[in-house]
């Protein structure tokens, strides 16, 4: 799977899970990237604050094979554009990410999933 070493820096690898980090604009390209690959499958987003920025990890998988995109966005405007097109999956993920951490996803409509209009504010923040 040399391929993978286009997608961005390789920090990690653990049997079969790879452990990537790509800048935000990388995104589109490293979704192509997979796409062009027959990766098809977005097992999970998983959203966490540093206090710094907002790291948003892209989790796919194929066969015995993960593969785990890191990337950061700016924590004070959190935005980023939907994946939804190349990737249906990913809006239950995203529509997480938007509710429990402030991340605004271009593209989706803003809409509760869990959290009533009662709960914190983003309570995956760490302030």
């Amino acid at each position: 799977m040399e391929w993978l070493k286009t997608l961005g820096k390789i920090y990690k690898t653990d049997r079969n899970d790879y452990f990537i980090k790509t800048s935000h604009k990388d995104i589109p390209k490293a979704l192509q990237i997979l796409k062009d690959n027959n990766i098809t499958h977005i097992s999970s987003i998983t959203g966490i604050d540093t206090k710094k920025d907002i790291e948003i990890i892209y989790h796919f998988s194929k066969d015995k094979n993960t593969i785990n995109i890191k990337t950061q966005i700016d924590r004070n405007t959190p935005e980023t554009k939907t994946i939804t097109k190349e990737f249906p999956g990913a809006l239950l993920f995203e529509k997480e990410l938007a509710e429990m951490l402030g991340v605004k996803i271009k593209g989706i409509k803003n809409e509760h999933l869990i959290l009533s209009d009662k709960s914190p504010l983003y309570p995956l923040r760490r302030d």
